[in-house]
């Protein structure tokens, strides 16, 4: 009974385990140059060093990169929860792909491994355990949200 027990609460749990088991890790923020400018990337959202090169270390563009992937991702979410509510295939697999690309391009951790299953299974036409995923993958869209609004100050 207990074996039982332990293994039904391991496995509810896996997808947000797995995300705090790499926060806990790599939670110490950036100390690089761009300290000096009080814009402080979160290593536990973004890879830092994806981020430097495709901004040439220009703290206002990944700041603007971040803003555009924010801008763009909101209305892609709330289409893949339209899609999956009409069991519209197509269209799921579309703006899974298009999220796992942009968040990937700017180095947003998280995001493109989900976005790829989502993508993955509307190509299978399976919606099994589509809506957790999609929730997974909006709560790391609301941290990465969060976080932006906190350092840039966005209104």
């Amino acid at each position: 009974g207990e074996a039982e027990g332990a293994g039904g609460a391991e496995g509810a749990g896996e997808a947000e385990g797995a995300g705090e088991a790499e926060g806990a890790g790599g939670a110490e923020i950036n100390s690089s140059p761009l300290a000096s400018t009080g814009f402080y990337l979160d290593h536990t959202l973004f890879d830092t060093k994806r981020l430097e090169v495709i901004s040439r270390g220009q703290i206002i563009l990944q700041k603007q990169l971040i803003q555009a992937f924010i801008k763009h991702a909101q209305p892609g979410l709330e289409q893949m929860y339209h899609a999956i509510e009409r069991e519209d295939f197509q269209m799921l697999e579309q703006q899974a792909h298009r999220l796992k690309g942009t968040s990937a391009n700017i180095g947003v951790r998280l995001i493109p491994q989900i976005a790829a299953q989502l993508e993955q299974q509307a190509r299978e036409k399976t919606l099994v355990k589509a809506n957790e995923r999609l929730d997974s993958l909006k709560r790391q869209f609301e941290k990465v949200q969060a976080f932006l609004l906190e350092t840039v100050n966005l209104r």
